[in-house]
């Protein structure tokens, strides 16, 4: 990796102490952050803006001191914001976007030690605008150096990614201590200023908010807490979900004693997920109760070990859901069995249901619970709902009824799990009263009920295509696909405050970074960090999307050449089959001249990019958008618009987002042949303004040099594609830039005479890029943008 000498000294004297601290950042830089930032422009406020107002810390959190320390130095108001991650490239964009975008400076990430040093040197470059970074570490190894089971100390062995349980061991902490936490993945981008909308009533009196997975469950990527009691409920169900989780890799034996076949097969442990055991606590406090619904999930289709849980569902049901998903708002089956006894609601607690509000002032006019008219929020009255449980402080009462779960721990507390306790009580501050003393019994009845609410809820009125706490936050297919995370096009109604990518996804890899850039949330100049400077930032630099996840800078050759189609060859009235054929052609002139090919944009008014209602309307536009969202357009599996303007807008079809459309992974195979090597239309449009950026001379489009000279017309003559363009293939020798582009005026369906090597070449990546081999797959998928079957 390239990092300047200087810049490297400093870090490293920076990284040096095992803690990093700073003095906050000038004031002159948070003046420049708010100048520039949209979501610190908020009507004025950019009360949350904190980039540049705290300090930062990198080291260890495993005491309670340093911990202390660690919030001391990055909360922002009592806020702080957390994630954990163990993939740099993810961590690297998703502090960018929530320190560099969104200009929340309070952000703490978890990680491992040696990817929070590399952090540290990737972000030391932007300390003048982002002021320090934070991030911290667990210990993977004992004081003697060996390593933990699971990489965590409170693990004996693995229970689904250690990452979830740091990240949500760390969000319990920090909310004993009194700090309001908001709990994300790296694949969540801010949209609106989040504070701006929760610290108003009615929504400042919700005490836990999180994005519902269904219409009772919890999704383990966001989650707001505040003004939680470190005595409540909510601390109570953040405590209590990794508590089960650290219990249950200690010792699974009451568990599976109830089912001979997880003795030999402990396939339950694939529901040993966060969101599961954060659904299965707050379930519990919803019904004042202790249940364990998640034993649904563990057991899977056991009809024996189910039965002795007087299990009476459909048991052929390999959901991790702990129960069914279906829309309710109460318990899950009759009061005598296991569903009715651990479902919300059940024994008579009032469950959840829909608080509605009627907002005035200036919340009203951005809080929508429909997106179908987002520009006129008002003309509903400012109505919305939210779908709502009072959390009670839970107890089993010293009873332990099998339709519940039974008491599926040992008895006997084991050393993880003592450890687990004492890191909480390390914390010195009063913590929930012990659900499983009946000593506490009346302490748990007596403590303060606290607000939860769900978000992101689709439907929750009977299907009436609104959609619940969405305009706080939701996922891609909602409200992402249809233009409304474009931020950075101009008027662009702001929808919502927090996005996730999560679910409704386009097959195809990298998916989340690549939306990332086309809805304008990408930071190149990270990626440059990670790659090794600004030319390394595309897929094709990397040798597979492994290497790309991970930012390993293993060696792959740098590409010196890019062929592309000029603006105008690819036209909106090109059958899709058309703009296949033509995507060949390029790719046969690609591999002929030692090139990336740089895959044509489709434009967005061509017939087969629009939604299947769009065609089947005459009343649907056709035309370009100029504004979102834009339901026209099939989004959804087709394509992703991108453009910096709207007059710029372009369409990236999906079906190219696949590693062996971009990459050359020759050491992947076993026949280690090589293939070629692509470029999407949002790099290319990137490289071009890269380009142009270098050298103030070179134009972002063809010129008479820089166009290749073919004299045929589809069909071209490898011969003629070398021998005529020789001073094109040579001008890069010529001229300082790193990286020639190469333009084709006119179609090109394929390259005859290609030479033996050249030909296997391109074979190979007809066989292995799916979209390149569009006219030997099967007719549903090519019309399901070559997703495998079931993959929608």
């Amino acid at each position: 990796m390239f990092v300047h000498i200087f810049g490297l000294a400093l870090c490293v004297l920076a990284l040096a102490a095992v803690q990093m601290k700073a003095q906050p950042a000038s004031e002159t830089l948070s003046h420049n952050l708010q100048e520039r930032n949209p979501v610190c422009r908020r009507r004025g406020q950019g009360a949350y803006c904190s980039a540049g107002h705290v300090g930062g810390y990198i080291g260890p959190i495993d005491t309670a001191q340093e911990l202390k320390a660690a919030l001391k130095a990055t909360a922002f108001n009592k806020e702080i914001i957390i994630f954990a991650e163990n993939r740099v490239a993810h961590a690297a964009h998703a502090v960018s976007r929530l320190r560099g975008a969104a200009g929340y400076g309070h952000v703490l990430p978890v990680m491992d030690s040696r990817l929070c040093h590399r952090l540290g040197r990737i972000f030391v470059a932007f300390t003048s605008e982002q002021g320090p970074l934070s991030c911290v570490s667990y210990a993977t190894a004992d004081q003697s150096g060996i390593p933990y089971p699971a990489g965590f100390r409170y693990f004996r062995t693995g229970f689904g990614l250690t990452a979830w349980w740091q990240k949500w061991f760390t969000v319990a902490r920090s909310v004993l201590l009194g700090y309001n936490v908001m709990a994300v993945d790296s694949d969540v981008l801010v949209l609106d200023d989040w504070y701006w909308r929760v610290k108003q009533p009615p929504i400042s009196s919700y005490n836990m908010m999180s994005q519902a997975e269904c219409d009772i469950c919890i999704n383990g990527g966001f989650s707001y807490i505040q003004n939680a009691s470190s005595r409540g409920p909510v601390a109570w169900l953040l405590y209590e979900a990794v508590h089960r989780a650290v219990r249950w890799a200690e010792d699974s034996s009451a568990v599976t004693a109830l089912s001979q076949r997880l003795t030999r097969e402990p396939q339950w442990v694939t529901c040993a997920d966060d969101q599961t055991l954060l659904t299965d606590t707050m379930w519990n406090a919803v019904n004042g109760k202790i249940g364990f619904g998640s034993m649904r999930c563990m057991l899977s289709d056991d009809e024996e070990a189910l039965a002795k849980l007087g299990y009476e569902g459909s048991r052929r049901n390999h959901s991790c859901r702990p129960l069914s998903s279906q829309h309710h708002s109460g318990p899950t089956g009759r009061p005598g069995d296991f569903q009715g006894a651990n479902g919300p609601g059940a024994g008579g607690a009032p469950g959840f249901f829909p608080a509605d509000y009627e907002l005035t002032g200036e919340l009203a006019e951005v809080a929508c619970d429909s997106f179908n008219d987002p520009w006129h929020c008002r003309r509903f009255g400012g109505n919305i709902s939210i779908q709502s449980a009072v959390l009670r402080m839970p107890h089993s009462g010293g009873v332990w009824p099998k339709e519940r779960g039974g008491y599926p721990f040992n008895p006997e507390i084991g050393p993880y799990t003592r450890a687990y306790r004492q890191a909480m009580l390390d914390l010195g501050v009063p913590l929930p009263p012990d659900p499983e003393d009946p000593a506490t019994a009346q302490q748990a009845k007596d403590t303060q009920p606290e607000l939860f609410g769900l978000l992101n809820v689709l439907g929750y009125r009977g299907g009436d295509g609104r959609c619940s706490g969405c305009w706080l936050e939701s996922q891609w297919y909602v409200t992402g696909r249809l233009g409304l995370w474009h931020t950075h096009l101009s008027g662009v109604p702001q929808v919502q405050s927090i996005g996730h990518l999560h679910a409704g996804l386009y097959p195809g890899d990298f998916q989340k970074l690549l939306l990332m850039q086309v809805t304008g949330h990408y930071d190149w100049r990270v990626a440059g960090r990670l790659g090794g400077g600004p030319y390394r930032v595309f897929y094709t630099n990397y040798p597979d999307y492994r290497a790309l996840e991970w930012a390993l800078l293993e060696k792959v050759e740098d590409f010196q050449r890019v062929v592309a189609y000029a603006p105008g060859v690819i036209t909106p009235q090109m059958s899709k089959e058309d703009f296949v054929r033509a995507s060949a052609g390029l790719a046969q002139v690609a591999v002929s001249l030692g090139a990336v090919a740089a895959w044509p944009a489709v434009p967005c008014t061509s017939d087969w990019v629009l939604s299947p209602q769009a065609r089947a309307s005459s009343t649907s536009p056709r035309g370009a958008a100029t504004s979102a969202p834009w339901f026209h357009i099939n989004t959804a599996y087709t394509v992703l618009p991108f453009g910096e303007s709207w007059d710029q807008l372009q369409c990236e079809w999906t079906a190219f987002t696949s590693e062996d459309c971009l990459m050359n992974r020759r050491h992947s195979f076993p026949d280690g042949r090589d293939s070629g090597r692509g470029m999407l239309a949002v790099e290319f449009a990137h490289l071009l303004q890269r380009r142009a950026h270098h050298n103030a001379t070179l134009l972002r489009g063809p010129t008479p040099e820089t166009t290749l000279r073919l004299t045929e017309w589809y069909e071209v003559q490898q011969v003629h594609l070398l021998l005529l363009n020789s001073e094109v293939l040579l001008q890069q020798l010529h001229q300082h830039e790193p990286v020639t582009v190469m333009w084709l005026d006119r179609l090109v369906g394929a390259v005859q005479g290609m030479a033996d090597t050249t030909e296997q070449t391109y074979n190979t990546w007809k066989q292995r890029c799916r979209a390149l081999k569009y006219f030997d797959l099967p007719e549903y998928e090519r019309n399901a943008c070559l997703a495998p079957p079931g993959a929608h």
